[in-house]
């Protein structure tokens, strides 16, 4: 957890283990002080919250529990936590006053997403949404890649609790990996949720259009239905679905009488965009979806689609101001 005055940009601390990191920047971390027994230092944390005091409360996911590969720790020999520490920004010191979690080892344990929120002095909520389990043990890999439908063996869930000064009000677990947990009012007031039509805020940069299209024949046949193409309109973008044996070439071409725009669309697996969306990858990594924005767009363009040595027709035909 970095702070950095907005003002003039000037780094004024840095919460967090300061092993690895060089002699010059040692003056920015902190010294543990307090029962030294309970502390331990936060890794790969999310949702970083500052307190009313000053205090810092962050999920720390705990991943390897170490910056040194020599000393990582096992997943099943870890565990997760919400932790409150308490700085002196003038002597540089830190103390942990409060944490949950650790004392449950592996069964909170998520080595990602997850969530903690402040409510009063001692009233927090805890949210360990990323758990995942392999024959019965915290897995090895994250819960976005584990799919109990196939293999039985693996799990998934994510638990919250809300706690008060020390006594658990609540306690809950679900099916599935969830980024973040909120309590919320259950019925409006007014300041908890605003009622009525949506609001589209901001705007999408022009999508990049690939520079070569290849050479390659219309064969003027319909895309076949194993591709499962579909096409969806929002008010800033098309949207592209469908289906790619993987390292195929595809582009999407949106063309007319004057220009051929071609955007490319990558089939090679690329699990790393699923590490906090997983409970909405689909079930065949084969699949994909393209955001294509209407920014940039101007007439009438007939979608077209080339896979490998062939350009496909879709029958679609789009209409721009």
């Amino acid at each position: 957890m970095v702070n950095f005055d907005f003002v003039t940009g000037k780094l004024n601390w840095i919460v967090g283990d300061p092993e690895g990191w060089p002699e010059d920047m040692q003056k920015y971390f902190f010294t543990p002080v307090g029962d030294l027994a309970k502390f331990d230092w936060q890794y790969e944390q999310h949702a970083c919250v500052i307190c009313p005091d000053g205090d810092v409360m962050c999920f720390d996911n705990g991943q390897y529990r170490s910056k040194n590969k020599a000393r990582y720790i096992r997943n099943r020999d870890n565990f997760s936590r919400g932790v409150r520490y308490h700085l002196n920004t003038k002597t540089m010191e830190i103390e942990q006053v409060w944490q949950y979690g650790k004392e449950l080892g592996e069964a909170f344990f998520s080595p990602y997403i997850c969530n903690v929120e402040y409510y009063a002095e001692g009233h927090y909520l805890i949210h360990s949404g990323g758990i995942g389990w392999k024959d019965g043990y915290a897995s090895d890999a994250l819960g976005a890649f584990l799919d109990p439908k196939k293999d039985p063996s693996t799990d998934i869930c994510a638990k919250t609790v809300e706690q008060k000064d020390g006594v658990v009000l609540y306690a809950m677990e679900v099916d599935g990996n969830f980024y973040r947990a909120e309590k919320l009012l259950p019925y409006h007031d007014g300041d908890n949720a605003v009622l009525g039509e949506g609001v589209l805020l901001g705007e999408l940069e022009e999508t990049e259009t690939f520079d070569t299209i290849p050479d390659v024949p219309e064969c003027g046949e319909v895309i076949g239905s194993w591709h499962q193409v579909a096409i969806e309109e929002d008010n800033d973008r098309l949207v592209f679905h469908g289906r790619f044996e993987r390292g195929s070439l595809v582009m999407v071409l949106l063309k007319n009488a004057t220009e051929t725009r071609g955007y490319f669309i990558n089939t090679a697996a690329s699990y790393h965009l699923a590490m906090c969306s997983g409970a909405y990858l689909e079930d065949d990594e084969r699949t994909i979806k393209q955001n294509i924005s209407k920014r940039g767009l101007s007439g009438c363009y007939d979608l077209k689609v080339l896979v490998e040595d062939k350009i496909f027709e879709t029958g679609v035909r789009i209409f721009y101001e």
